[in-house]
């Protein structure tokens, strides 16, 4: 695991070593440089595979091309072989250096060779051409500035900010959208001119002009065929082969177990294969009233089935002190509340270990969301008499929210909603977190954001898809949701300790399989992930099976309502709202009396305005020198 960056199109060698310096907590153990006229690669190298002779930048046999890599390949013996074969000579035992191999031998299009998770910059000195490329699924970042026949890369935004002829205006665009989603779509940043690269896309740079290229797409629903036992036997073969591969490691290797049935997947088929006994770690709060949250009775069942050696931590975390770690961590506004238990865990985590798993992307794939459930009963629910449908949405306007991990009167609130519009309005209403705060804004912000849609990328992506209304979901977030938000909160947790994070349900090959699956084999019925637990069933307790999902989930509306006013003064005071010129105070006001009176449960954007506000201290009152 690494963090890459570099340039092309002028020549700054300082500059190099000030980006890979930026992100030494991607790579502690060594760095690695190229510097000509033409490109400039740098990489910060945490030590994973390959510990004696794996340093970077790789090259070919004659070194006319060159790559740095952030990430795993995990066929990469397989590759090797095949690659030997056809005559390349290799000197490392690295899999970095089956990219440069591959390259020679396939193009620009050798990336549909790996296998993995990766973000790599290549440069090919006989044609004079950079290449950027990113993993299928968007698992390991990849930000960039493109102008003036100039292109600037780097894994994470604080790196490419020590450029100082970097354009740094906020886009406003992306705020609207960040308050909605409480991260930024891609391929948007914080920025206006730097993007992300998006998932399963590869860039050409050469001669001052940038191509790019989408090479991945997940098949559609229904394109295999199989009957429910073909469908059931292969899918278990390719999850248990794919933790298998994504065990590979030269040091100590651990798992993040929440006591859910993705963890649980992960923990039973790397404790099969695990050379040793396998470690996990699980999190769990030491305060009475967040008990609905805790998973540790369920994670302790697994732990004991498969005899780990298994490691708890209880936490009541100072969540003011932790904020601006996390906003300088993340770069930009990021108001996911998951992020809290992932950067508490990774951090235990790493006293033990260098690489983790973890069951990130099993809800995406295998169908765990109770919204995909809502969108099954859409058109039932629309087929009711209009009247029915207004006393449920009286009657669920009625009920208190308990703050609680299932908030069913929150559920019935945004479910009865949202149902009354289009599908796409109705699923876009469940995932989003601004809705029916209209005077938030401050008038100098609506002007700027010229009647934009924050919800265009996710209206076309939902367009496109195929499938029931509820697959057209599971796709959206595969596309949207999956790589925007998770994994970028996984990477970024992960790498705040130098920790390798590593996701089996985002492999290709897996996504591939289960999301080319009839809904029928996939998502048949009104239980979530029941394929899933069909192939759990003879592999975990049968009290995690039948469990409730939770995940890494945070108390936040309870730690809102008994702690907010630290944060109001740090954060949404009406002096700093007043200074951002974003909103108006009187708005935000009202909308921590609301969550502290429970009136309504506000958690997720009074969050969003608080990391918002936490990553302006840290990136544009402190140039982005460093967490407080």
């Amino acid at each position: 695991m690494c963090g890459i960056c570099g340039f092309s199109g002028f020549r700054d060698d300082g500059l190099a070593r000030e980006m890979a310096s930026a992100m030494i907590h991607r790579g502690p153990d060594s760095d690695g440089f190229l510097f000509s006229d033409d490109v400039t690669l740098a990489m910060r190298r945490l030590r994973v595979i390959d510990l004696r002779s794996g340093n970077q930048p790789v090259y070919n046999e004659n070194r006319r091309v060159c790559v740095v890599f952030n990430g795993e390949i995990y066929n990469h013996r397989a590759l090797r072989r095949e690659l030997e074969k056809c005559g390349h000579r290799f000197s490392t035992e690295s899999d970095t250096e089956v990219i440069v191999h591959a390259y020679e031998e396939f193009g620009p299009l050798c990336v549909r060779k790996l296998e993995g998770m990766f973000a790599f910059a290549l440069w090919d000195a006989d044609a004079r051409s950079l290449l950027l490329a990113r993993d299928p699924l968007g698992i390991k970042p990849l930000y960039y500035y493109l102008g003036g026949g100039k292109l600037v890369f780097a894994s994470e935004l604080k790196a490419l900010l020590k450029w100082r002829g970097l354009p740094r205006a906020m886009d406003h665009e992306a705020v609207d959208a960040y308050l909605n989603y409480l991260y930024i779509p891609e391929p948007r940043s914080i920025f206006k001119d730097v993007r992300k690269l998006e998932a399963g896309r590869i860039m050409l740079f050469s001669g001052g002009k940038a191509e790019t290229r989408v090479y991945w797409r997940p098949p559609e629903p229904g394109s295999l065929n199989l009957s429910g036992e073909d469908a059931l036997r292969y899918a278990e073969q390719l999850l248990e082969q794919t933790v298998k591969s994504h065990l590979s490691s030269d040091v100590p290797l651990g798992v993040f177990l929440s006591g859910g049935l993705d963890s649980g997947a992960v923990t039973a088929f790397a404790a099969k294969h695990s050379p040793g006994r396998l470690k996990t770690f699980s999190i769990g709060y030491k305060n009475p009233s967040e008990k609905s949250y805790d998973e540790l009775d369920m994670a302790r069942l697994v732990a004991k089935r498969y005899g780990t050696e298994h490691s708890e931590i209880t936490v009541s975390p100072d969540i003011t002190e932790l904020i601006p770690r996390l906003a300088w961590h993340f770069d930009e506004p990021h108001a996911d509340s998951g992020a809290l238990v992932n950067y508490l865990i990774a951090a235990e985590a790493r006293k033990h270990v260098t690489v983790a798993l973890s069951g990130a992307g099993g809800d995406e794939l295998f169908c765990g969301y109770p919204r995909y459930l809502g969108m099954k009963l859409y058109p039932v629910y629309n087929r009711l008499p209009a009247s029915m449908r207004r006393a449920a949405a009286a009657l669920a306007d009625k009920l208190p929210e308990s703050g609680k991990s299932r908030d069913l009167a929150n559920w019935a609130k945004r479910f009865t909603r949202g149902a009354e519009q289009g599908p796409f309005e109705c699923y876009n209403s469940w995932i989003s977190f601004r809705g029916g705060h209209g005077g938030l804004y401050s008038p100098d912000f609506r002007a700027a954001l010229e009647n934009a849609d924050p919800s265009a990328a996710h209206r076309a992506a939902f367009g496109a898809a195929s499938g029931s209304l509820a697959m057209r979901a599971v796709q959206l977030d595969m596309q949207t949701y999956l790589p925007g938000d998770l994994l970028m909160m996984s990477d970024r947790m992960s790498m705040a300790s130098s920790l390798e994070l590593r996701v089996p349900f985002c492999d290709a090959k897996l996504a591939e399989f289960v999301c080319a699956l009839p809904q029928s084999r996939r998502f048949g019925g009104f239980a979530l992930k029941p394929l899933l637990r069909k192939i759990l069933a003879p592999h975990l307790p049968a009290k995690v099976l039948s469990g409730r999902k939770k995940g890494f989930m945070v108390p936040l509306p309870l730690w809102l309502r008994g702690g907010m006013g630290e944060l109001e003064k740090r954060y949404l005071s009406p002096e700093t709202i007043k200074k951002r010129g974003l909103f108006n105070p009187a708005a935000v006001k009202a909308i921590i009396r609301e969550h502290k009176s429970g009136a309504r449960g506000n958690a997720d954007l009074i969050w969003s305005l608080v990391m918002l506000e936490a990553w302006q201290q840290a990136y544009e009152d402190s140039a982005g020198t460093g967490p407080r």
